[in-house]
């Protein structure tokens, strides 16, 4: 296989640098194919995505391809794969869905290049935010009585609006989105977000020159949506505000952004 995906690179006159570009997969991995070297690709369910792209890119027919050389390929059920593959048999892929999903707890540590996000203490959060808009409650009340006893209604206006407006300055504040890195472990990123009350959204979007990009989004271990998006693309998650921990993996994280509550 490897040396007819040479041949027929050759035979178009590309070089390995204008198949990268056109297919936006890396060149080292372009190698690793040519070399029959899987191992070196960013995981299983990347090997016949990124086979099956060259060969079309190249002239060849990358299904009929991946059908010929079934058995050397190695066996993998990503659904990104399916999707791609096996557009033409939406029995096979209704099936394949169904496998992933008893899997996914498993396969969803697995992705080379993941960036694992995670919001911590949204609970915690919202206490603090409760408890400070109590304690400035408590001050604009202490305020008001001091002015009273003055007998000045004149004061008395000036200083209630005074405290009104650092109320709504403070509450303004307190409704920023901050984000505070907890901890870093090779593509492993652990983050730490302020700001958050009730329910939020989270936002994932591709690069616009970005070919595929797979995401998946848990809440406390439980599966919230899990997709790949074209270049330009994005969806929306809300997550349940007694969610205290969201965990996304990313398999092309340089091509995806992430925006938790608008903030990227």
């Amino acid at each position: 296989m490897e040396k007819k995906l040479h041949d027929a690179r050759v035979a178009k006159g590309f070089t390995l640098d204008d198949l990268q570009k056109n297919t936006k997969i890396q060149k080292r991995y372009l190698i690793a194919i040519e070399d029959n070297d899987f191992d070196a690709l960013p995981g299983e369910f990347y090997v016949r995505a990124f086979v099956k792209q060259y060969a079309d890119s190249v002239g060849l027919d990358g299904t009929e391809l991946l059908n010929q050389y079934e058995e050397k390929l190695p066996d993998t059920e990503d659904p990104e794969y399916v999707d791609r593959v096996n557009d033409d048999n939406p029995e096979t892929r209704s099936a394949q869905r169904k496998v992933d999903q008893r899997n996914e707890k498993i396969r969803r540590y697995i992705p080379i290049a993941s960036v694992s996000v995670i919001v911590l203490i949204i609970l915690i959060a919202i206490w603090v935010a409760a408890a400070r808009s109590t304690r400035d409650t408590s001050k604009t009340q202490i305020e008001t009585s001091k002015v009273s006893v003055s007998g000045n209604k004149n004061k008395q206006t000036k200083s209630s609006s005074k405290a009104a407006s650092k109320s709504k300055a403070k509450t303004a504040k307190k409704k920023a989105v901050t984000f505070k890195k907890v901890t870093a472990s090779g593509s492993d990123i652990t983050y730490q977000v302020s700001g958050i009350k009730g329910k939020t959204t989270l936002r994932i979007a591709a690069a616009a020159d970005a070919t595929s990009a797979w995401t998946a989004v848990s809440g406390d271990g439980s599966t919230l949506w899990q997709a790949a998006l074209t270049g330009g693309k994005s969806h929306t998650v809300t997550i349940p505000s007694s969610t205290s921990t969201v965990t996304i993996n990313a398999g092309n994280a340089s091509q995806t952004a992430i925006y938790v509550g608008g903030k990227n």
